[in-house]
């Protein structure tokens, strides 16, 4: 069975509409304590991976760009799975994180684990992440704050 259609199979059991974009790629609402995001499911068929993006609600305007990279390369020290990242030309955030699905049939387990991580991560250090963004807390205070929840 195609990965992205094991996928939507999997979105439908818990409730969440996937949107096919493409042949590669589904879009999927997701609710967070940050507000809604985008899910963005994406099939690297030629090295059989999936990719999972939880894209952030808010773009970071230029002159704190350089506060939320470090906001963020603080977040993803010590983080077992995944990483946050940001387009610098636009200011888009995402969560990111990926599946190796080669000579497997994906067991729902594995989407779980290829998409709870990004929403739970993203719970936790969004937030402070879009207080940087906005210029409301300093990388280094905002780190302690989203850390000590």
């Amino acid at each position: 069975m195609d990965p992205l259609d094991q996928v939507i199979a999997w979105c439908g059991r818990a409730g969440v509409e996937a949107a096919r974009v493409d042949e590669d790629t589904l879009v999927v609402p997701i609710e967070t304590s940050a507000g809604r995001m985008t899910g963005i499911v994406a099939a690297r068929r030629d090295m059989s991976i999936l990719l999972f993006y939880a894209v952030g609600p808010e773009r970071v305007p230029p002159e704190r760009r350089a506060a939320v990279a470090e906001y963020m390369t603080r977040a993803n020290f010590g983080l077992p799975m995944g990483c946050f990242e940001m387009d610098w030309e636009d200011g888009e955030v995402r969560y990111r994180t990926a599946l190796d699905y080669e000579g497997t049939s994906l067991a729902p387990v594995q989407i779980d684990n290829l998409v709870q991580p990004a929403i739970h991560v993203s719970d936790r250090y969004l937030p402070a992440l879009l207080q940087v963004a906005r210029g409301e807390l300093e990388p280094e205070a905002a780190i302690a704050e989203a850390e000590a929840g």
